[in-house]
């Protein structure tokens, strides 16, 4: 399980991270010191993570779809969704197929999210006492879904 941890002059860092997709195989990120670029480390404090917090897998892909964590594994070869497993996503699709998070995502304070720490921040306008990072994450995760459909689709129209 992922691992949020501390340095002692500030900043984090993530030990023990979850297995990406490479063609055929899962690529171990347990061995991998991932560095936690400013948007993430912003998300871990609005979100209140602290130093040895597990980060849930959801939240984790997130991040790294959004560009937020780094490592030269992840410097050498860009993770997009189709690296991200299956039942993460399927979870993300169902969530969005729900009524109830389809009309959150037509609200005005969403339209303009694009990364995984202004989709916590509209939850947290709008269930202050208990905001959801995974829920959050599974929106995140949906919009990358979308976007990549949306992709292929303009280059299937151009090709």
């Amino acid at each position: 399980m992922a691992t949020l941890r501390k340095y002692r002059e500030g900043g984090y860092y993530i030990i023990r991270g979850y297995p990406v997709r490479c063609g055929l195989r899962d690529e171990d990120m347990f061995h991998t010191t991932i560095q936690v670029l400013p948007r993430a480390e912003s998300f871990f404090e609005v979100a209140e993570y602290r130093d040895g917090a597990q980060i849930e897998r959801e939240v984790f892909y997130a991040l790294l779809l959004d560009g937020d964590l780094s490592s030269p594994a992840i410097e050498r070869t860009k993770p997009t969704v189709q690296n991200i497993p299956s039942e993460t996503l399927y979870v993300a699709e169902g969530l969005a197929d729900s009524e109830n998070v389809r009309m959150f995502m037509r609200g005005p304070q969403v339209q303009a999210c694009r990364y995984l720490l202004d989709y916590y921040r509209a939850f947290r306008e709008l269930r202050p006492a208990n905001p959801d990072p995974s829920l959050a994450a599974y929106v995140c995760l949906a919009r990358h879904l979308r976007q990549a459909a949306h992709d292929r689709e303009q280059q299937r129209k151009f090709s």
